[in-house]
């Protein structure tokens, strides 16, 4: 994914790919927690993602609007 936004988003979405496999060992094993503080970076980090990906579209694509 970090090849389709560029370099200067590549940091974003290598953390957020952490955090993919991250959930992936929680969900599926018992050995690992994650801190309030981590799940609030974690939050942090998807609206920041969400929204670059809001403002892709809209500068690719002015006719499209998302309503969220």
């Amino acid at each position: 994914m970090g090849h389709c936004l560029g370099e200067e988003y590549k940091n974003m979405v290598e953390r957020f790919d952490r955090m993919r496999r991250k959930r992936n060992i929680f969900t599926y094993e018992i050995d690992i927690s994650i801190s309030y503080t981590e799940a609030e970076n974690a939050f942090d980090t998807a609206t920041k993602f969400t929204d670059l990906i809001k403002e892709i579209i809209k500068r690719d694509n002015p006719q499209e609007h998302f309503k969220f």
